[in-house]
């Protein structure tokens, strides 16, 4: 990747970041009557099969849980969503 491409990928990434966060200043302002959500997704999360065993144990696969987060900028309010899955094999 050459010089201009990355200076170029840094600016925009600063005007996001700028944009984003003149977003949210305006959200906790109450004189303006606006909204911001956010969201983020965890693709997969790995948690024990038992919850008392000692360590990682070769012949018990731990839960596969994908977890989903809603974020209300504006009231400071985060929800998680979960989910458990199993693959069968």
């Amino acid at each position: 990747m050459d010089d201009t491409k990355y200076l170029e990928h840094l600016n925009l990434a600063q005007r996001e970041r700028l944009y984003y966060t003149d977003t949210i200043q305006k959200c906790t302002d109450k004189t303006f009557n606006a909204t911001h959500i956010s969201s983020d997704f965890a693709q997969q999360l790995h948690i024990p099969r038992l919850s008392y065993q000692p360590g990682p144990v070769y012949f018990l696969t731990p839960y596969k849980i994908r977890l989903f987060g809603v974020h209300n900028e504006a009231v400071c309010l985060h929800v998680n969503y979960v989910d458990m899955f199993q693959t069968v094999f």
